[in-house]
């Protein structure tokens, strides 16, 4: 009886075992199944995403040579979870090689964990002789270039710049690097980012720029007007001399420097204004600020732009001749700066604040409406020396003009030399009232008036 119990309690114990050796394979089979089809999903998934991300980078470079720039696909090789391609760009008689590194989709970690159709890394190749320049002017400085191409089409491209030594001859240029980001749908184009800061020495001089930041966002009005609002901000620019012979050193220093470009459509009208002011400069014992000009240009025929632009695409687009659409381009757009210069108008405005007081300017300008209905226009479509010299004659004719600046005396000597401000005022140019310089001019049908002087 023990022996059969101790045989019972063998047998049962190696069955144990071998049932529980045939689930485990059993499980190790279901695992290498749901891991191979995985694998092959992801491999489809990866081949889909390469396929999207090749028709994206064609039409790209579509876009781009049309927009005028000669860019050709020299070669693209797809494999599955990347691909490589190499295109060319011809500058001034020389090709520039553009190597890029592109990333299957669907999920980066660019910018933020996200599903993405590609990511691409960009890189130039320059010709020898031209690297061998950059070589010893721009040193160490490299620059890494990504876009991100989302789902719906968008380019997210990251551009930045590590700090670098920059080699000009007989100066040293140090960057503190830069990093900006260009986000671009088929509606809204948006650029934001920081740097270089740079700093300039040499024997003599020593300079720095600091706080440099550029930014603005745009969207598409009539669908091809791109309107919206772009500035460039620089926080400090200093500079120093310090080898005058015989003379004290030199310095400037300019504060808050702005230039921003605005425009926009309204009532089928579209206006563009611009914009340059800074809070404050000093040159020596020089001061002023803060200062701001503005330049407007108001009254543009929104549709009649659209129409300029979707024309000017469709020649881009065309296989004619390159030399043909030229032509064709610069007629389209002598015909169309015509048809501006009727409808629209111009503004300038300048205000100077200094410790001798303010400089205050306005002038307004256009060429009238007809202008454009003068029979003369039709043979103008070339650019020869005798159309310049009827389009002048029409402009004297048709232009229109009107302003008034006023300057302190004091700031107006700061400026300007005591023989050209005697001149001024003999001539009828400039005239005192009170402490300041006067000029109040008007043009019209070819006669000009300053101060109520015909010149």
């Amino acid at each position: 009886m023990a022996l059969a119990y101790r045989i019972n309690r063998t047998y049962r114990s190696r069955l144990t075992r071998l049932s529980q050796g045939q689930s485990g394979r059993v499980r190790m089979g279901h695992l290498a199944v749901i891991i191979a089809a995985c694998a092959v999903a992801v491999m489809a998934l990866s081949d889909r995403f390469g396929r999207q991300a090749q028709h994206t980078y064609e039409d790209a470079i579509r876009q781009l040579s049309e927009q005028g720039l000669e860019l050709t696909i020299a070669s693209y090789q797809r494999g599955w979870f990347s691909s490589q391609a190499i295109a060319t760009a011809q500058v001034r008689q020389r090709h520039l090689t553009v190597k890029q590194h592109i990333i299957h989709g669907p999920l980066t970690f660019a910018g933020g964990l996200r599903p993405v159709a590609a990511v691409i890394e960009t890189r130039f190749e320059v010709p020898t002789d031209y690297a061998q320049l950059l070589s010893r002017i721009f040193g160490n400085l490299s620059v890494r270039i990504q876009t991100v191409v989302t789902l719906d089409g968008t380019f997210d491209t990251f551009i930045s710049s590590p700090p670098a030594t920059i080699n000009v001859p007989e100066y040293g240029v140090q960057s503190n690097g830069f990093t900006y980001e260009s986000y671009r749908s088929q509606d809204v184009h948006r650029l934001s980012g920081r740097g270089p800061d740079l700093s300039v020495t040499s024997r003599c001089t020593q300079a720095e720029v600091g706080g440099i930041a550029a930014g603005g966002e745009s969207h598409l009005e009539e669908g091809v007007l791109r309107v919206g609002g772009s500035n460039l901000t620089v926080q400090r620019i200093e500079g120093s001399s310090t080898c005058q012979s015989g003379q004290p050193g030199s310095h400037g220093l300019v504060r808050d420097l702005s230039i921003s470009v605005r425009s926009g459509v309204r009532n089928g009208q579209m206006d563009v204004d611009y914009k340059m002011s800074v809070a404050s400069a000093v040159f020596g014992a020089f001061q002023m600020g803060p200062a701001d000009l503005e330049f407007a240009t108001n009254n543009i025929d929104a549709n009649k732009f659209a129409e300029f632009i979707k024309e000017s695409a469709d020649i881009r687009k065309s296989k004619l001749d390159k030399n043909e659409r030229m032509r064709l381009l610069t007629e389209k757009g002598h015909a169309f700066l015509i048809r501006l210069g009727s409808q629209s108008a111009l503004s300038l405005g300048v205000h100077i604040a200094s410790p001798d007081g303010a400089t205050v300017g306005e002038a307004n300008m256009g060429i009238v409406a007809e202008f454009a209905k003068d029979p003369r226009l039709n043979s103008l479509k070339e650019k020869t020396p005798d159309n310049k010299a009827v389009l002048m004659q029409l402009i004297q004719q048709y232009g229109y003009a009107s302003g008034d600046l006023f300057v302190p005396q004091s700031f107006a000597a700061r400026i300007a030399s005591a023989d050209n401000l005697r001149n001024w005022e003999k001539c009828g140019a400039l005239r005192r009232e009170g402490v300041n310089y006067v000029c109040r001019f008007s043009y019209k049908a070819g006669e000009l008036l300053l101060n109520g002087n015909t010149f």
